[in-house]
């Protein structure tokens, strides 16, 4: 049965040395003897996948490209999508189709990739499409797809190993009896199960493995393998808005995610199910596995961060925690990532150490996933190409500085707690300030605002709401504030409280002043 994680196929390259001299007729005839040879060989500790436990089955097909230099062609190559088949202790090379070593000092590179495919029109987009219905053991695990390339490798005796690794994205689907249910009960209850809205094509790149996710949306029914495990395999994509539908006697449940399927990745979702009257289900755990290298780094979680922007993700992978050591009068400090489990990526649980973040000036044009951040007490994004900002879900923030981009959405409205706000220099036409009654400095000057409420922010020391629209500004509720800069708008009123004053006061000429 083809149930293993990775596999470890081991290469013996046979050399052939043509030199010019009596003296290297015996290297000549030693690597003239050597034939290029594969033994399929397999890790115990992997996770079950597509082979079986002794390696590749019998007849199992591998498309092979193997190429003098680092580079893979279209065509040229000394084997171009030749298919290898296992005979059980060797894959064996089509019949006039053995590599040899030119001489000692050749280096060669392979691209493997499994299950062969018989016509490929161009190795960097080879089109793949998931099964939709993955009910039948064989069908799941004939969606999966194994790459490996070695570059540069030089002759030898001693086999070369390659190591398979999986392209696709696994979803495990794991049952937990909760209350008043026994595992027995769940395991016989009446289930069926489906996953909708996922994308079961797109293409992959055969030199770098990379993978560009396709347009065909399906409903995907996963493999039941003891009714309690369900499992699937599909094609990586990002913001995926899958929903996972069970019926269990007779009722139907529902859950709603925004997730990325990443490559190489497992995303367990674990499901405890309660008896009550109906049954009742809820999400307990959602955990991501590494499953290219078959080690389980996992964690309780609501989402992967969903980083669009590249260097967003480069700047928060280049961040660490400081950690304090004192000892014997003696202090040294400690710096640790924040990708605590160190997989390039980060999930929700890792993300809330970040409380300060500066991206000033890096070209970022996206911040998606800052929502994630539900920490973070200071943002400083200025100098960018952000075109909307929302921070909804950043409850905590005390200063945010998103100055100078091309702004025209801004939402702050939870930010309670906010104390410094400079927006200026962007193209925001509404600026909803009226939940942030912390608010001591404003700096929203630059944009196209034809109104300003400011009657909440009472705390407001600073403001300044130069060259906008503004034809009327209230600031009679600000009782502290005493910078206040207005000019460059088509501003005819200023209202103000009866002796109120302000110290620093710039306005156009013609406004007028109205006591309340």
């Amino acid at each position: 049965m083809k149930r293993l994680f990775q596999i470890l196929a081991m290469v013996t390259f046979i050399s052939s040395l043509q030199g010019c001299s009596d003296s290297n007729d015996t290297e000549i005839n030693q690597f003239k003897e050597l034939e290029l040879k594969f033994s399929g060989n397999i890790n115990a500790l992997r996770p079950a996948s597509r082979v079986n436990a002794n390696g590749f089955e019998v007849n199992d097909n591998i498309g092979f490209y193997i190429s003098k230099d680092q580079t893979l062609k279209q065509n040229g190559n000394i084997l171009d999508n030749e298919k290898f088949v296992n005979a059980g202790d060797v894959l064996v090379a089509p019949k006039n189709k053995e590599v040899y070593w030119h001489s000692s000092d050749a280096r060669y590179s392979v691209w493997a990739y499994y299950p062969y495919i018989e016509n490929i029109n161009n190795y960097k987009e080879i089109n793949l499409l998931m099964a939709a219905d993955q009910t039948d053991e064989a069908t799941y695990f004939d969606n999966d797809f194994l790459v490996v390339n070695k570059r540069d490798m030089a002759p030898q005796e001693a086999p070369v190993e390659l190591t398979f690794d999986h392209a696709m994205s696994k979803i495990a689907i794991k049952l937990i009896a909760g209350d008043n249910i026994t595992e027995e009960e769940l395991q016989n209850a009446t289930k069926s199960l489906r996953i909708e809205n996922v994308i079961i094509d797109g293409t992959i790149n055969l030199e770098n493995s990379t993978c560009t996710t396709g347009s065909t949306v399906a409903t995907i029914t996963p493999y039941n393998e003891d009714g309690l495990n369900y499992a699937a395999i599909v094609f990586p994509q990002q913001d995926c808005k899958a929903s996972i539908k069970m019926e269990i006697d007779g009722y139907t449940y529902a859950y709603n995610t925004s997730i990325w399927f990443q490559q190489g990745r497992q995303h367990t979702f674990e499901f405890t199910v309660d008896k009550w009257v109906p049954l009742q289900m809820r999400l307990s755990a959602l955990k991501i596995s590494n499953w290219r290298h078959g080690v389980t780094k996992s964690s309780k979680l609501t989402c992967v961060v969903p980083l669009k922007d590249p260097k967003f993700k480069e700047y928060l992978l280049s961040q660490a925690i400081e950690i304090r050591h004192e000892r014997y009068g003696k202090v040294w400090y400690e710096y640790v990532s924040y990708d605590t489990d160190g997989d390039g990526e980060f999930n929700v649980e890792e993300v809330q150490d970040f409380t300060h973040i500066d991206v000033t000036g890096l070209g970022i044009s996206d911040l998606s996933g800052i929502e994630c951040f539900t920490n973070l007490e200071e943002l400083y994004c200025a100098n960018n190409q952000l075109s909307t900002l929302n921070l909804a879900n950043n409850t905590k923030l005390i200063s945010l500085e998103c100055n100078n981009n091309q702004l025209t959405f801004l939402n702050i409205s939870n930010s309670t707690d906010l104390q410094n706000l400079d927006c200026s220099y962007n193209q925001i036409t509404t600026l909803d300030i009226s939940n942030n009654i912390k608010l001591k400095n404003l700096y929203c000057n630059e944009n196209q605002l034809s109104s300003l409420e400011l009657s909440n922010n009472s705390s407001l020391r600073r403001c300044n709401c130069s060259c906008n629209r503004l034809t009327t500004l209230d600031v009679s509720n600000n009782k502290f504030l005493y910078v206040l800069s207005c000019y460059g708008n088509p501003l005819a009123t200023i209202y103000m409280a009866a002796r109120q004053s302000i110290g620093n006061l710039s306005k156009p000429e013609e406004t007028e002043i109205v006591r309340k």
